[in-house]
């Protein structure tokens, strides 16, 4: 092309020459442009997890709260014309939890905090369910009530249990065929730990949750709270406040009073709802020290529960 330029003797050849010229490098232009755009997409892609499926579509990535690909400062918007935007650029391709709660070793050394003992206590003498498949198995909590009344409380007690889980809390629907009742309910639960056979052993014989003769010691204020926060609630005719113990034995839920009242002081009674089902009531005149003893562990969204 400059060949042409440099030895062309008229307007004609030497126009020739320069849309020859500037065509080439035009098309080298638009290749390397071409490439850089890919580029971008390409790396987009591998940092913050987008799918690509039309480059003349605006794309937005949605922030999620949970199974996010990118914390919550990450605002990532794909524009036509191959506009990427990035807000806050700290996007990691990453799940909501660490897997490294999934290795071997991290559940052979796992250990509870004497905080989450306690919250584990009050959880199981409530709906808390623990799992064990057979002797040489090892435990899962399984945590599962009522939606949305009991959602503070189940999404509260996954935060301390933290450590142990790497289940966010989910929300399932059941239908009774018979009535065709519809109810919902908020669960999740826990890894299978060594560290959790101990309650095991402790409050299941042959399968079937029963109160061990230890529960004095065992139980705290802080227990006692989430006990109330998940199977409790306030009697507007009464004045007290009821705790739901339907599956213990008469042996068992005399047993706990015992101990509301010699460990705790609180004025409280065995009361029976239907045959062979029987219930805790904690008087009125106690409910006041009851609040004192609790709210410091209290979830505040909760504390219709105790007619606060």
């Amino acid at each position: 092309m400059m060949i042409i330029l440099v030895t062309a003797n008229n307007y004609l050849l030497m126009f020739v020459g320069w849309e020859g010229f500037t065509q080439g490098y035009l098309i080298k232009l638009l290749i390397f442009l071409s490439f850089m755009l890919k580029l971008v997409y390409y790396i987009s892609y591998k940092i913050c997890g987008v799918s690509i499926n039309n480059l003349n579509q605006a794309v937005v990535i949605s922030q999620h709260k949970n199974n996010s690909i990118c914390n919550s400062n990450c605002d990532v918007t794909l524009h036509p014309l191959s506009s990427l935007r990035l807000k806050n650029f700290n996007c990691i391709n990453r799940r909501y939890y660490s897997t490294s709660k999934l290795s071997k070793k991290y559940k052979e050394e796992c250990e509870l905090t004497p905080e989450q003992k306690e919250i584990l206590i009050g959880i199981i003498l409530g709906d808390g369910f623990l799992e064990r498949l057979k002797i040489t198995s090892n435990t899962r909590l399984k945590l599962d009530n009522a939606y949305p009344d009991q959602e503070d409380f189940v999404r509260k007690s996954r935060e301390l249990l933290d450590s142990i889980t790497n289940m966010e809390p989910k929300v399932l629907t059941r239908t009774n065929k018979k009535t065709n009742k519809v109810t919902q309910s908020i669960y999740f639960w826990t890894l299978t730990l060594p560290c959790l056979n101990h309650f095991h052993e402790l409050f299941y014989k042959d399968k079937i949750k029963s109160i061990p003769n230890n529960i004095e010691e065992l139980l705290t204020e802080r227990g006692l709270a989430f006990w109330l926060m998940g199977d409790g609630y306030y009697r507007k005719d009464r004045g007290g406040v009821t705790i739901c113990t339907d599956s213990f034995t008469l042996k068992d839920v005399e047993l706990l009073v015992s101990v509301l009242i010699n460990k705790f002081g609180l004025s409280a009674t065995v009361t029976k709802r239907k045959e062979n089902v029987y219930r805790i009531y904690i008087h009125k005149k106690s409910v006041n020290l009851l609040i004192d003893l609790v709210e410091p562990y209290f979830i505040s969204r909760m504390h219709y529960k105790l007619g606060a």
